[in-house]
């Protein structure tokens, strides 16, 4: 039979989101065809940590919107995972 307690751990859960402005003289880092342009980035992110005596987790992922102004077509996510496990 296992014991609860053996295998608890306190668990820690934290949500954020980064909200920048970039602005970008060249923002296709182009020597003969400069253009200028504001990039939004969004990233929200949630942070997830559980430590036990058997169990040691981080868990941080976000995701990286980038938003331009006037090249829209260069709108991305980013996908950010970093995990550890002991």
């Amino acid at each position: 039979m296992l014991s609860g307690s053996a295998y608890s751990a306190d668990w820690d859960i934290k949500p954020s989101i980064t909200l920048r402005e970039i602005y970008s003289d060249n923002i296709a880092l182009e020597d003969d065809q400069e253009s200028d342009d504001w990039v939004t980035d969004i990233s929200p992110r949630i942070l997830i940590t559980a430590d036990g005596n058997r169990l040691d987790l981080q868990f941080d992922y976000s995701l990286q919107n980038l938003v331009y102004a006037n090249e829209s077509d260069r709108n991305n996510s980013n996908h950010r995972l970093n995990t550890s496990l002991k």
